[in-house]
């Protein structure tokens, strides 16, 4: 099976805040084999970091 991915993600972490948001999405293209499910697969991702002085 041949496939093509694409992803893309975004960080919006600041760097004097305790919460850091991101986002990510991505694409999974099906281009070629034989005898597979030709389906393509997207979604995407929300994340939330988290960082404190230790």
């Amino acid at each position: 099976m041949h496939t093509i991915n694409l992803q893309a993600e975004y960080d919006f972490a600041r760097e004097d805040h305790v919460f850091g948001p991101r986002v990510a999405v991505y694409y999974n293209m099906v281009v070629g084999g034989k005898r597979i499910f030709v389906t393509d697969v997207g979604g995407a991702n929300f994340g939330l970091e988290l960082a404190w002085d230790i």
